[in-house]
């Protein structure tokens, strides 16, 4: 087993970062060629609504499960995955919390089931920080939760 450690923790390139992740989503992509999903897939619930909103250079897709707590006036949590260039699937576990709230995900643009305009003046951090305002607006979300792995947070 290769232990990390203060020393040797820098010897990990954002090359090899991304070669790893290379080789996960192709992993992931093999599986799915095959006929065969993940093995949580059959556990995490189908979106009660998803849909796409449009933002600056594209349009992002999202979906909501725990629709049903708008009306007891739970706040929303939003759900922003890491990356740039991941999607929302691999915090889909999250779902789960749809029992108490309503959880929305989006995927940003260029990532997942959104718009991939492959344009360098998207990938800015204001651009980034936009796509939460127009999630919020285009749902009618005044007060939220946020929820943000990695780069997401």
């Amino acid at each position: 087993m290769y232990k990390i450690t203060r020393r040797n923790m820098y010897k990990i390139t954002r090359r090899k970062m991304l070669q790893g992740a290379g080789v996960v989503a192709g992993t992931g992509l093999f599986i799915r060629s095959l006929g065969l999903r993940a093995a949580w897939a059959d556990f995490v619930r189908e979106p009660e609504r998803a849909g796409y909103i449009p933002v600056t250079g594209g349009r992002i897709w999202y979906r909501l499960n725990g629709g049903r707590h708008f009306a007891a006036g739970k706040t929303p949590l939003i759900v922003i995955h890491g990356g740039p260039g991941m999607s929302h699937h691999y915090l889909l576990p999250l779902v789960d919390l749809a029992d108490e709230r309503p959880v929305i995900f989006y995927d940003q643009l260029d990532s997942g089931h959104s718009d991939r305009p492959n344009d360098p003046a998207n990938w800015v951090v204001e651009r980034f920080v936009s796509e939460v305002d127009a999630v919020r607006e285009a749902l009618g979300l005044d007060r939220v939760l946020v929820f943000g792995n990695s780069w997401g947070g």
